[in-house]
């Protein structure tokens, strides 16, 4: 009873009440953390699959492009493949024999024959959706060396097949080897 008296005097009676208190908050933050971890779990899942769906869906996309640029690429350089950029379809990377090359540090020739296949393709997908496609080249391939000038004729006639190709240019010359109608205006 003294212990008693001398414990309220120094103002630390109820210290069961106060341990039961604190018991009780402890619990109650434990049960928010773990609600708070719940959620953030559930969050996650929902980021990845909803990042996993997008990927699927520009994939389901850009699968069909590479896939349609893939035989003509090969007529001009083989063992190689584009990597399209998923947001913008802009060619981000040229790879060959498995080496990336960023697309904007090919010489201009390249570029320009690059994205006349990749036109070519997604006009050919167009095509294969009953959607009319024409392919109108404004003086392309200007950049193109003799060699892969003539392999890009072999681009154009296997596209020829299956596409209307109107080619505008200044040098005659370069495509009289296709064989196509010429028309001087």
């Amino acid at each position: 009873r003294d212990l008693e008296i001398e414990l309220r005097a120094l103002g630390r009676d109820g210290l069961g009440e106060q341990l039961s208190e604190i018991d009780g908050q402890i619990a109650l933050r434990q049960r928010q953390l773990a609600t708070a971890k719940a959620q953030a779990d559930g969050a996650r899942l929902l980021y990845e699959t909803l990042a996993e769906a997008q990927r699927e869906s520009k994939d389901r996309w850009l699968g069909p492009v590479r896939e349609r640029v893939a035989p003509y690429l090969r007529l001009l350089h083989p063992d190689s493949q584009i990597v399209l950029n998923e947001d913008t379809l802009e060619i981000e990377h040229f790879v060959r024999t498995a080496v990336e090359e960023p697309f904007k540090q090919l010489s201009m020739g390249a570029r320009e024959q690059t994205a006349v296949i990749t036109r070519l393709a997604l006009a050919d997908i167009l095509r294969g959706f009953g959607q009319p496609s024409i392919v109108i080249l404004d003086d392309a391939l200007v950049n193109t060396d003799e060699e892969r000038l003539d392999r890009m004729h072999l681009v154009l006639n296997k596209a020829a097949g299956s596409l209307q190709i109107l080619i505008l240019t200044c040098r005659e010359k370069d495509f009289i080897q296709l064989g196509a109608p010429i028309r001087r205006i």
